[in-house]
């Protein structure tokens, strides 16, 4: 089952050896010597050279990295194709860093490509619709929110900010008992981790984060923050922008004293249901199902396209699936209920939360083999009987049937999508 719509991704190390005691170099770069090029003109020929003579055509974006040696830079670059004035055009937005920062890149390359999969929808439209002030003003303006992110996460992420299991509501006496954590757990892996967690106070906004960061599969965490504490609750400025910062591109993520309508506004740009967590209310509400979530979601990026192709007209209003969400499942309440019998050290509990998370991975790569080895059994892929994977895998009960699903969806894209389908 290959995903339709998966990002092209081409890794293209180019290592420049200049000579540059050769003497027909200048000959052959009398107008702007290769080495002596501007950085700008030097990564946009590296970037964009490759797509003169290409032949497939730009659906998505593309992601296009390179390590220029020469400049010890790093490039990553998303590649797609406009229309302008009726020609079809192949653009470049790159993202020019230091060649050591290669790997810091790679580990948040999945925000980048959210980022991008929304932006270049808007873009295209902007390029055929704005002056060139207006399509300026525009990327100015969503440049200036994704460059927030990452200095939200360079600061606060989960990688950034050292705590253990001591700090979270799983070293408390009696956890089973707790069937708020219980919910906030089951809603969180449910949504991919794309949880928030609201409230008035940081002590328990951060604790609550810290619980789910321990339910989180660590290579997520790159992408989930912390509030700030560091700084005293009267200084304004930095500390209150973060802790009302929000962004639809982070995984678990804090806010505080920010009111619901503004999360909304933002949060369907989620690929994913996503679920907030009021800490003060003890409330847990979701965008879920996947398929309403998915119907709202394209319904916000319409809505954007309108207002640049239609800028006078009236916009609709998006009627907003969100409620409070079914706890109902075999798989975290019998997890806490284990927690309880484990001694208080941090290592023991910390590696019971790790056997957590593969349990669940195993049991979403069990689903993944049974329904491709049903698929090679020569049937059709449409033909498979949810009803019958579900019994086979013992996830009879849909809460579990539906956290494992989300956690096979990470591992390969548009799985759910392919079996949420099959149940219509």
């Amino acid at each position: 089952m290959q995903s339709a719509d998966k990002s092209a991704c081409c890794l293209d190390i180019a290592n420049i050896q200049l000579d540059k005691q050769v003497a027909d170099s200048a000959e052959h770069h009398q107008d702007v010597p290769f080495f002596d090029m501007d950085d700008d003109r030097y990564v946009a020929m590296h970037t964009l050279s490759s797509e003169i003579y290409s032949t497939h055509i730009i659906e998505n974006v593309e992601l296009k990295i390179l390590r220029l040696a020469e400049r010890k830079m790093g490039v990553a670059s998303y590649i797609f194709a406009a229309r302008h004035h009726d020609q079809r055009a192949v653009h470049s937005i790159a993202l020019v860093m230091n060649e050591n920062r290669l790997g810091w890149f790679f580990k948040i390359q999945s925000l980048f490509q959210l980022f991008f999969n929304d932006f270049v929808v808007k873009l295209k439209a902007s390029i055929l619709m704005e002056s060139r002030e207006e399509l300026l003003s525009r990327m100015t303006s969503e440049f200036i929110q994704i460059l927030r992110v990452v200095s939200e996460l360079e600061r606060y992420s989960l990688e950034a900010v050292p705590f253990n299991i001591s700090d979270t509501h799983f070293a408390e006496v009696k956890v089973q008992e707790n069937k708020f954590l219980c919910r906030c757990i089951t809603t969180h892996l449910r949504c991919q981790g794309y949880t928030i967690v609201v409230g008035k106070s940081t002590k328990l906004i951060n604790k609550m984060i810290k619980t789910l960061a321990f339910v989180t599969y660590r290579d997520r965490w790159c992408m989930s923050k912390v509030l700030p504490t560091d700084v005293d609750d009267e200084s304004e400025t930095e500390s209150v922008s973060s802790r009302q910062f929000y962004s639809p591109y982070l995984v678990l993520q804090g806010c505080c004293k920010l009111n619901m309508s503004t999360i909304l506004s933002q949060a369907y740009y989620c690929n994913w249901p996503f679920c907030v967590i009021d800490v003060d209310a003890k409330t847990v509400c979701s965008s879920l199902p996947w398929e309403k979530h998915q119907e709202i979601r394209q319904q916000v990026r319409r809505r954007d396209l309108q207002k640049i192709f239609l800028p006078d007209s009236p916009v609709a209003s998006i009627k907003i699936n969100f409620k409070e969400h079914d706890a109902e499942d075999n798989l975290v309440s019998p997890f806490l209920k284990q927690l309880d019998y484990l001694p208080y050290e941090s290592a023991v509990r910390t590696g019971f939360t790790l056997q957590f998370l593969r349990s669940l991975a195993l049991r979403a790569l069990a689903m993944d083999i049974y329904a491709e080895s049903e698929s090679n059994a020569g049937k059709e892929r449409s033909s498979i009987c949810i009803k019958t994977l579900r019994k086979a895998l013992d996830l009879t009960v849909t809460g579990d049937y539906l956290t494992v699903l989300a956690i096979a969806d990470q591992m390969r894209p548009t799985f759910a999508e392919f079996l949420l389908k099959q149940e219509k």
